[in-house]
């Protein structure tokens, strides 16, 4: 008996090779000029739409969330563990904020654009932090690394976004407020990576 691979499913993880290319895995070396870089996002917007990243359904082969986080107790300090569970079932931007693996294996499944760098893999709001710099500037960033893995950079920012918008629904924020707030961050993140590029 001959066993073959399933054909690939075109609503699954979408990755695109050329834009994570071993010309990007220095940091030391400019791998193509600032109008390349421009050139190259702008087809993969192309073939990886913007609003297709706020798109989801769950599949019906999905995992069960509650076996992912089974799983994920494993390695885990055994006296700490019903503390973590108690504070997910608390509410449910706690069960967010403990559940970076489920959403992780939601987004592996959603298109990408196939940029790939470290992403924090769990930057929900709560793990977000005010600063100073060295130059005595306050800035805010990331302060948790725990769950960091090379991974598309949509995956942060869609861990960010359902974060912004289940927070606001804790708080008693309307649909429309939570909505519009997850517009003003994504449009703050574009013009910051544009800022930056």
């Amino acid at each position: 008996m001959t066993s073959t691979a399933p054909e690939p499913d075109p609503t699954r993880h979408t990755v695109l090779p050329e834009a994570d290319s071993g010309s990007y895995r220095s940091l030391r070396r400019r791998p193509v000029t600032r109008a390349e870089r421009y050139a190259l996002g702008k087809s993969l917007r192309k073939r990886v739409k913007r609003r297709t990243l706020a798109d989801w359904a769950a599949p019906p082969d999905r995992p069960d969330p509650v076996r992912l986080i089974e799983l994920n107790h494993q390695g885990r300090l055994p006296s700490l563990i019903p503390i973590r569970v108690g504070r997910m079932i608390a509410s449910p931007y706690g069960f967010l904020r403990g559940s970076a693996v489920v959403m992780a294996d939601d987004v592996a499944h959603l298109p990408s654009t196939g940029i790939t760098p470290v992403v924090c893999g769990d930057s929900h709001l709560g793990n977000f932090g005010f600063y100073a710099s060295p130059e005595r500037d306050l800035v805010i960033d990331l302060n948790d690394f725990d769950e960091a893995h090379p991974g598309g950079w949509e995956w942060d920012l869609r861990r960010l976004v359902a974060s912004i918008w289940v927070a606001g629904r804790h708080n008693g924020t309307s649909e429309d407020d939570c909505g519009a707030a997850v517009h003003s961050c994504v449009t703050a993140y574009r013009l910051e990576l544009r800022r930056l590029a």
